[in-house]
């Protein structure tokens, strides 16, 4: 988890801080479902459920912020 802050950090620097943790997390989720598939090819379930756990709290990350707010266009009275 403290490397998808990093990666995220990293991200900010070129990207708006929203997109960077959309970034991280989706990173983070996909890297979970893969050990997740592995330990379930092997039958280590544990490491399945541990993943589990991982892509849901990488997804509450998520939740947890609001996203950006997109500029309104001024009215055509603003304009004249």
């Amino acid at each position: 988890m403290d490397g998808g802050r990093m990666f995220r950090s990293l991200a900010a620097n070129w990207v708006p801080y929203y997109t960077a943790t959309k970034w991280a997390v989706r990173t983070g989720q996909v890297i979970a479902a893969l050990c997740a598939l592995a330990g379930a090819v092997v039958g280590d379930f544990m490491l399945v459920a541990i993943m589990g756990l991982v892509a849901w709290m990488a997804q509450g990350e998520l939740d947890g912020l609001t996203p950006p707010k997109k500029k309104e266009e001024p009215k055509a009275e603003e304009k004249e």
